[in-house]
């Protein structure tokens, strides 16, 4: 095994990504909330310390705001970006909510360069890519961009670590 190869996996070994439903009821965000600052903790304690978010509504905007809130208690945690296109970069900059956050990016990349049908399926796949945990809010639904997560997720051999919602 090369060197490359062995850095890669061992940060692949300790990086952790999110997916979920971009519409979360609003009588369910404080469980989502704690419920993901709960598994964050948990990735934390078993050594995981890049957290990667691709900032799409809901679930990944939630993630990528607990992570922030635990770097104030763990300078050691890292988020990272990995968006879709490089516009969205910009449509981000311009909301309020996400700038702060993506400003607290350790490193933005990007899995394509202009948005296709297939940049959200590109972009997740390249997020279980480089992660071998994945904190995921499923309601339990066979269909929709969550559920063909979970699929990515099983054919990565991803570990994942499910919030369930609606129960």
């Amino acid at each position: 095994m090369s060197d490359t190869t062995k850095t890669a996996d061992t940060l692949k070994a300790k990086t952790c990504c999110a997916a979920g439903h971009h519409n979360i009821p609003d009588c369910d965000i404080e469980y989502v909330n704690e419920q993901l600052r709960r598994e964050i903790g948990k990735a934390i304690e078993d050594g995981y310390q890049c957290f990667l978010t691709n900032f799409e509504d809901g679930v990944c905007q939630l993630f990528a705001r607990a992570v922030v809130e635990k770097q104030h208690e763990n300078d050691t945690i890292r988020l990272e970006a990995v968006l879709p296109y490089h516009s969205r970069h910009d449509e981000l900059m311009g909301d309020e909510a996400c700038k702060p956050l993506l400003l607290s990016c350790a490193d933005i990349t990007f899995s394509g360069e202009k948005p296709t049908a297939r940049s959200a399926i590109e972009n997740r796949r390249e997020q279980l890519r480089r992660s071998s945990r994945m904190i995921l809010v499923y309601d339990g639904r066979e269909g929709g961009s969550t559920f063909e997560a979970i699929r990515m997720g099983h054919d990565q051999r991803t570990h994942i670590r499910e919030i369930p919602l609606g129960l």
